[in-house]
């Protein structure tokens, strides 16, 4: 199968992802409208379910275009914390314990960090805009 078509499949499967995280998040603000936080919880863990799910079932049936679209691009336009999850499996899995740590408390670490350097810079570029 040409490249192109896992790139068509990975879109497309992405671009279903996201229509379901935002009617996801959508139902959440129409029933807990300030508590979207509950929304995002919920999306990351329906699809660490599913990530799961479909790495095994994939691979058991050597399926590669079903890969590309519901696991790359479903779960991957759902939530990425999905895949995150699926790395650290992986990782477990297959004995390397102490790059799952490194990995897992990196990533959280350091994301959380840029997410307030992200909002630091926000904050000072807006200020100079309001000015």
């Amino acid at each position: 199968m040409p490249k192109l078509y896992f790139f068509i499949l990975a879109v497309l499967g992405g671009a279903l992802g996201s229509v379901c995280r935002f009617l996801f998040a959508y139902a959440n603000t129409l029933i807990l409208p300030h508590d979207t936080f509950i929304a995002t919880l919920l999306v990351n863990i329906l699809g660490c379910l599913v990530i799961g799910y479909l790495f095994v079932f994939v691979n058991l049936k050597k399926h590669p275009y079903l890969e590309v679209f519901s696991v790359v691009g479903f779960c991957g336009g759902f939530t990425t914390y999905s895949s995150f999850m699926l790395d650290n499996y992986q990782l477990i899995t297959a004995g390397r314990i102490e790059m799952f740590l490194l990995y897992f408390f990196i990533s959280i670490i350091i994301c959380f960090v840029f997410v307030y350097i992200g909002a630091f810079a926000g904050h000072i570029i807006h200020r100079e805009y309001k000015e």
